[in-house]
């Protein structure tokens, strides 16, 4: 299960830092809180996206709401008792799959094959 966790904290790292989507940055508030584990919040996942693809106001606002929603669902999950680890685990692997899946339909061709070549580079550099 690294890799999945590796993947899903790439996929965080990767999409880190957006000011509000259409605010200038001096009326944007501050970044919110992060996840357990160091994950960015979701704003900061599509600031940092906006900056290596190029995205634009409108795939801003997609990627934002996937991604707070995603971070809703995680913590539902997690904090959900009637579920065993393994039970969670599954969840989470849906979870995420569901959310590339959206990610991937929001972004343009030439931005999914970048995307998909910065994760490459990035699962190339782990340590397992």
């Amino acid at each position: 299960m690294k890799p999945l966790r590796t993947a899903l904290l790439f996929a965080a790292a990767l999409a880190a830092g957006l000011p509000a989507l259409t605010l200038r940055a001096e009326d944007a508030p501050p970044p919110g809180p992060r996840m357990h584990h160091g994950m960015p919040s979701p704003a900061d996942r599509v600031a940092h996206m906006t900056k290596m693809l190029g995205l634009s106001d409108t795939q801003q606002q997609q990627l934002l709401a996937v991604f707070q929603d995603q971070q809703a669902s995680a913590k539902a999950i997690w904090s959900n008792a009637s579920l065993d680890r393994d039970q969670r685990r599954s969840a989470m692997k849906d979870l995420w799959k569901s959310s590339q899946e959206k990610i991937k339909s929001i972004l343009t061709p030439d931005q999914a094959a970048k995307l998909k070549e910065m994760m490459k580079e990035h699962r190339g550099h782990r340590r397992d």
